[in-house]
């Protein structure tokens, strides 16, 4: 109906400012949906659901896990022969990704209610939320109540540490599956994990919900860089990034991956936008100003 279509077109007119390139304004305001998304779950409004959808019920904008194995990290003995082994399965499990589109990119985003379907709060919650330019992608993962062997040290570590000490171990991995080489060179072959805090700002925010890691790439000139070229490709790539904590000493070791998902030839333009949110407390705060 009527009212419907205007929605449609105020939705799309937003995304076209803030995705920004003129040949997305231009397909953006040509049409609302097509056939790279006919087996994804769609809103009325014609985006993508919240969380994407998972792989392979959808066979591109979507997500998926993969196996702990497929990354290399400190073996056992690494101080001695600085030998790097397949990690074990990923410490958490992952509830699901999202992308929200925005102009405004929110930090400590796990207490918008429309995170992950709005059911973050039914588990206790690991949130890794990379504030870009033009919105948040945000994966959750599961905590369990023990987390066993070596990652379990190391995480409880990374827990009770300050800024410091944090920012100095939390490593992403990222690796190209596929993707056309450009890409590829930007990221790099996927064998060295980079120690996020040395490159971008990141903040870190813990409730009896969730414990957040927000990485503001916007702040990074080189990885807006990267950003920019990764964008363009984004319907042609499957990337994978884990996470993992820094083993520092032989009791840390071997390393294990905390975290880890996969996107499967993710299109921005058909993420939601994200929801309009008013933080009480800060609400309260200004009415008392």
């Amino acid at each position: 109906d009527a009212e419907k279509r205007s929605k449609q077109e105020s939705i799309r007119r937003r995304k076209s400012s803030i995705l920004g390139s003129p040949e997305e304004k231009r397909r953006l305001s040509s049409t609302a949906t097509d056939s790279t998304v006919s087996d994804a779950v769609l809103g009325e409004d014609g985006s993508l659901s919240s969380p994407l959808p998972l792989w392979p019920a959808s066979s591109s904008n979507c997500w998926s896990e993969p196996e702990g194995s497929l990354f290399k990290v400190r073996g056992g003995n690494y101080f001695k022969d600085k030998v790097k082994v397949p990690s074990a399965p990923s410490a958490f499990a992952c509830r699901g990704v999202d992308l929200w589109l925005t102009d405004n990119a929110m930090s400590n985003i796990g207490r918008h209610p429309s995170m992950l379907g709005g059911k973050l709060s039914s588990e206790y919650t690991f949130i890794v939320n990379f504030l870009m330019p033009w919105g948040n992608l945000v994966s959750y993962y599961r905590i369990p109540d023990e987390v066993e062997g070596s990652v379990g040290k190391v995480w409880e570590r990374f827990l009770k540490g300050d800024q410091k000490y944090r920012d100095a171990r939390l490593k992403l991995l990222p690796v190209v599956v596929e993707g056309p080489w450009i890409c590829q060179r930007a990221i790099g072959p996927g064998n060295a994990p980079a120690v996020i805090g040395k490159a971008l700002p990141v903040q870190y925010h813990s409730t009896d919900k969730y414990f957040e890691v927000d990485l503001v790439v916007m702040a990074s000139s080189v990885a807006r860089g990267i950003l920019s070229i990764v964008k363009s490709h984004t319907k042609n790539i499957v990337i994978d990034l884990a996470f993992i904590i820094e083993g520092t000493e032989a009791e840390q070791l071997p390393e294990n991956v905390l975290a880890a998902f996969r996107l499967h030839n993710l299109d921005p333009d058909k993420c939601p936008m994200l929801p309009e949110f008013v933080d009480a407390g800060e609400h309260e705060d200004e009415e008392k100003e």
